[in-house]
């Protein structure tokens, strides 16, 4: 095959590389995204988005086309332990133009940046495509080697960027160090039906000592369950049986008994997805930068997995552009993607601490750190004031700054 010189090439067609993708070709930059699915027709788990991100999907131009699929807005979020509410925020009180997080499956999400981004005649997305090698100049990243089911191809770039998520290749192939932190429990995620009485904008954390499942309603008319087990222990339950999950289930969610057991009959209905963060000091080389989950996987606690990866897009998509157009055939320093890195940087790290506080306060099981844990949920309940302080900085952080500036 024939090679191709483009500006920018993408690895990974997920939020992040084709919210970047859409961004540089609105900036006139030649960009090419390789994606290894032939299609989005596969399970995906980030489908929760923040009010922020929701924001910056209009700036994108594409809210219109998402809400023509009648997604779910959540309003409240509630924390229930032993079948007492102890937290429960109604995002309506928040001043924000955008108050409601949405639940949005990542092949709607996914199909309508390509629909615009195909508008513009600088982008090309090749699906089947998998990288296998990156190309070098001495230290400096040029391009990568692909297998496409019409052969090898070669995509030469100024700036090669990883986007393809928590168990990203070009990282790997980059040699770029990591570090990976595993959490205390992994978690099984299913769907069922949408049961007739439960609230279609409601999402709620069920809790019962150091058990918790996350149950959040999805388009189209359904609840998409997270159910946390302990780390590494799948195969153990899978020995117990299919109805061992059922009874965690029941434990945790009494109203949800009949459907689980009628409709996830074997773990195969289950994804199971391995919960870890991961922490990578730099992101970049000459030529090459990682984003989102490759540069720094978070876990699915509040959801902000696809935030950021957004932000990521929105954040280098300037960067990038401007050192394309002054320097249109030097790949892109270290020394300017370094600045990418700087502005993302101190965010995320606040994001992780978050959600570690939060991933030790779901897992506790004692009788005094699960009594600290209901006191501290019904503090926060009780004051509208520390409601929004505490979710300010995690759904509204954008707004407020535009607000702001």
């Amino acid at each position: 095959m024939e090679p191709i010189y483009t500006d920018v090439c993408i690895v990974g067609g997920g939020p992040a590389g084709m919210a970047l993708a859409l961004e540089l070709a609105k900036r006139n930059i030649r960009t090419v995204v390789l994606e290894q699915s032939k299609n989005y027709n596969r399970s995906f788990r980030g489908e929760f988005v923040s009010p922020d991100s929701v924001y910056i999907l209009d700036r994108l131009g594409i809210l219109k086309k998402v809400n023509q699929h009648g997604l779910f807005h959540t309003r409240n979020f509630e924390v229930v332990e032993n079948d007492q509410t102890v937290l429960d925020v109604n995002f309506t009180n928040f001043q924000y133009g955008y108050r409601y997080p949405i639940e949005l499956p990542q092949p709607i999400l996914l199909e309508a940046i390509v629909e615009e981004a195909s508008y513009y005649k600088n982008f090309q997305l090749l699906r089947g495509t998998l990288c296998n090698e990156l190309i070098r100049e001495g230290e400096t990243i040029v391009g990568v080697k692909c297998h496409t089911s019409e052969g090898e191809l070669e995509v030469y770039a100024n700036l090669t960027v990883g986007s393809d998520g928590r168990f990203s290749r070009v990282r790997e192939l980059a040699e770029i160090e990591y570090q990976k932190i595993p959490l205390e429990r992994d978690f099984a995620w299913f769907k069922l039906p949408l049961p007739d009485n439960w609230s279609k904008n409601t999402c709620r954390v069920k809790i019962r000592g150091g058990s918790h499942a996350i149950i959040l309603p999805t388009h189209p008319q359904m609840l998409r369950v997270g159910l946390n087990i302990p780390k590494g222990s799948i195969q153990k339950l899978k020995k117990k049986g299919i109805e061992y999950l059922h009874q965690m289930v029941t434990q945790l969610e009494p109203t949800l008994e009949q459907s689980v057991k009628e409709h996830i009959k074997t773990w195969s209905d289950t994804s199971i997805l391995e919960i870890f963060t991961t922490v990578v000091p730099t992101w970049y080389r000459d030529g090459l930068v990682l984003m989102g989950d490759a540069a720094h996987t978070l876990s699915p606690i509040l959801g902000q997995g696809v935030n950021h990866a957004i932000i990521d897009a929105i954040t280098l998509a300037p960067i990038a552009a401007k050192a394309i157009k002054n320097n249109p055939d030097t790949p892109v320093s270290a020394e300017i993607l370094q600045e990418f890195q700087t502005l993302r940087q101190k965010d995320i790290q606040a994001v992780r601490r978050l959600q570690l506080r939060q991933e030790k306060m779901f897992s506790a099981s004692s009788s005094l750190l699960t009594y600290l844990r209901r006191t501290f949920y019904r503090t926060v309940n009780s004051s509208n004031w520390l409601k929004e302080k505490i979710w300010k900085p995690v759904f509204y952080k954008n707004q407020a700054q535009h607000l702001m500036g």
